[in-house]
C-alpha cells in the first residue's frame, strides 16, 4: 500500500529567497568577484559599473566632452495647454493660421468655395458658368421634378389587373392594418371562431388574491359583471359632465314621466341615448346597483350617488331618508383596501416624516466646498471646488463667456474705484453724487459691506424701477 513511483524530487529555493536573496558576507562577496574575474565580459562590461572606453577615445577627447545639440528648455505645460493670452489675442491667431490650415488640410468651411490657386486675370473668381436653375420657395420645383414628363398623362388612368394576379397578391402579400391570412379562404369556418382547448377559470382571481379575500366573499365569477357596471358608469358620469350643468338637471331629463323617480324603461332609453349597447341583464344589474330601496325605481338620492365625481352630492331629499340602509354607495369600494397597512407605514418609515437633515453623511460629496480652490489649478486636477459650471451653463452659456468673464467675475468683491470704472465705461450717465448714492446703498447687501459687480448691478435696476 505504501509503493511509490518515480523519482523523488528535492525541495528548490522558494520564491521569497530568490526575490529578496539574503545579502552576502564580505569574504564571500570577495571569493565570488575573484572566482568571476576568468569571463571576459566580467571585465570589460562589469555588472551595475560604467565600462571605461578611454582606451578607445581619439586624441583630445576626455570623459568630459559632449556632442549633439544642446536642448532649450521651452514652456512648461501649462502655458503650453493654457496660454495666457486674451480672447482676441486667441481670435487673431485663428485667423492667421486659418489659411494654413486650409492648404494642409484641405478643410473649407460650410458653403466656402474651394480655391485652387487659378489665375483670376482673365475672368473674376465670382463669376458663375451655365445655366441658372429654376427655383421657388413653395415647392413647385419639386413637384415637377417628381412628376416625369411622360407620366403626367398616365396619373389619372386606370390600370388594368388581372384578377388571378390580384388575388395571388392578396394571400401572399401581406397589408398594413390587417392581419394576414394566406390559408383564410380554404378554412371553412365563421370569423370569430377561436381554437384551442378552453381553461376553467380559478375559483378566485388576483384581486382576492391581493386583498386576501375569504374564499366566501371570492369576486371572481363576479369580475365580468362588476367591469360592464363600472364601464357603464363611467360613460354615464362623462355624458352628464359635458351635456348638464348640475346633476339635478340631468335627472329631470331622465325622469321621462315627472314623477320623480327613474323606472327601468327610462334607463333604457338613456343608454340608447349615449350610444350604450346594454342588455336586460346587464340592465337589471344596474338597477340592483343603483336601487337601494329595492322598489325597482331610482331616486334623486340614488342617481347622485351614482353619477357624483368626487363626493356624495348633498340634497334636500338625503334628510328625509337618513334612515334607509347605503351600503350601495360603498359597494364599489372593498373592505380590505381601506384596512390596508403597509410595513414601512406600521414603523414610520416614510419618506419625508423623519427629518435626515442632521445625519450623519459619509463619502466624498461631489462638489469639494469643504475645500479652498487653488490660485492656479493645474491640469490634471479633476476636483470640483464649486466654481465650475452646471449643465445648463454649458447648455445655454451666458453672452458674457465669449469676452472670457464668468460667475467669478461678477461676484468677486472689488473696491469702489473698480466699481466706478466699470460702470463709467458703459456711459449710463452717473452722476458723481448718484454713484456715492447707488454703492451705499450696495453695501447694505452684504453684512461686511462688500460691493461686487452683481450687487451693484442689483442696486441699480432697483433704483431704475422705483
Amino acid at each position: 500500500t505504501d509503493m511509490r513511483h518515480g523519482i523523488t524530487t528535492r525541495s528548490s529555493e522558494n520564491a521569497k529567497n530568490l526575490v529578496n536573496p539574503a545579502p552576502h558576507t564580505l569574504f564571500r562577496q570577495r571569493l565570488i568577484d575573484r572566482n568571476e574575474r576568468v569571463y571576459d565580459s566580467k571585465l570589460k562590461k562589469p555588472l551595475g559599473e560604467v565600462p571605461d572606453q578611454t582606451g578607445k577615445f581619439a586624441e583630445g577627447i576626455t570623459k568630459m566632452d559632449t556632442f549633439g545639440i544642446k536642448s532649450l528648455k521651452s514652456d512648461p505645460a501649462g502655458l503650453v495647454v493654457n496660454p495666457n493670452i486674451s480672447n482676441v489675442e486667441v481670435a487673431r491667431q485663428a485667423v492667421e493660421g486659418i489659411e494654413l490650415y486650409r492648404k494642409s488640410h484641405q478643410h473649407q468651411e460650410v458653403g466656402e468655395q474651394r480655391d485652387l490657386n487659378y489665375n483670376w486675370n482673365r475672368i473674376k473668381k465670382t463669376d458663375a458658368f451655365g445655366v441658372e436653375t429654376p427655383h421657388s420657395n413653395h415647392g413647385g420645383q419639386v413637384k415637377s421634378a417628381l412628376i416625369w414628363s411622360d407620366d403626367v398623362d398616365n396619373n389619372h388612368s386606370i390600370t388594368v389587373v388581372s384578377k388571378r394576379l390580384d388575388d395571388f397578391k392578396e394571400r401572399t402579400q401581406p397589408k398594413l392594418g390587417e392581419v394576414h391570412d394566406p390559408i383564410k379562404d380554404s378554412m371553412n369556418i365563421s370569423p370569430d371562431h377561436t381554437f384551442g382547448v378552453m381553461i376553467k377559470p380559478d375559483e378566485y382571481g388576483a384581486g382576492d388574491l391581493i386583498h386576501h379575500r375569504e374564499a366566501n366573499t371570492h369576486l371572481r365569477a363576479r369580475d365580468r359583471e362588476r367591469g360592464a357596471v363600472a364601464a357603464v358608469r363611467e360613460h354615464l358620469k362623462k355624458a352628464n359632465y359635458h351635456n348638464f350643468t348640475d346633476l339635478q338637471s340631468a335627472f329631470n331629463s331622465y325622469d321621462i314621466n315627472k314623477s320623480g323617480k327613474i323606472e327601468k324603461d327610462d334607463l333604457m332609453k338613456i343608454c340608447q341615448s349615449f350610444h350604450l349597447p346594454v342588455d336586460d341583464y346587464l340592465l337589471d344589474n344596474l338597477m340592483a346597483y343603483c336601487d337601494s330601496t329595492k322598489d325597482g325605481k331610482i331616486d334623486y338620492l340614488d342617481f347622485s350617488n351614482f353619477l357624483n365625481w368626487k363626493y356624495e352630492l348633498s340634497s334636500e331629499k338625503s334628510a328625509v331618508n337618513e334612515d334607509r340602509d347605503d351600503s350601495t354607495r360603498t359597494r364599489q369600494i372593498d373592505g380590505n383596501i381601506g384596512n390596508h397597512k403597509t410595513s414601512s407605514s406600521v414603523i414610520n418609515a416614510i419618506a419625508g416624516v423623519t427629518p435626515t437633515k442632521d445625519f450623519r453623511s459619509f463619502g466624498v460629496p461631489t462638489i469639494r466646498s469643504d475645500l479652498p480652490a487653488p490660485r492656479i489649478k493645474r491640469v490634471g486636477d479633476n476636483t470640483n471646488y464649486g466654481e465650475q459650471s452646471d449643465v445648463y451653463g454649458l447648455l445655454s452659456p451666458s453672452i458674457y463667456t465669449s469676452y472670457g468673464l464668468t460667475e467669478r467675475d461678477f461676484f468677486q468683491v472689488r473696491p469702489k474705484d473698480h466699481i466706478k470704472q466699470i460702470f463709467g465705461a458703459m456711459k449710463l450717465g452717473l452722476t458723481d453724487e448718484d454713484f456715492d448714492s447707488l454703492y451705499k446703498t450696495a453695501t447694505t447687501l452684504d453684512k461686511d459691506g462688500n460691493v461686487s459687480v452683481d450687487s451693484f448691478l442689483q442696486t441699480l435696476r432697483s433704483n431704475k424701477s422705483s
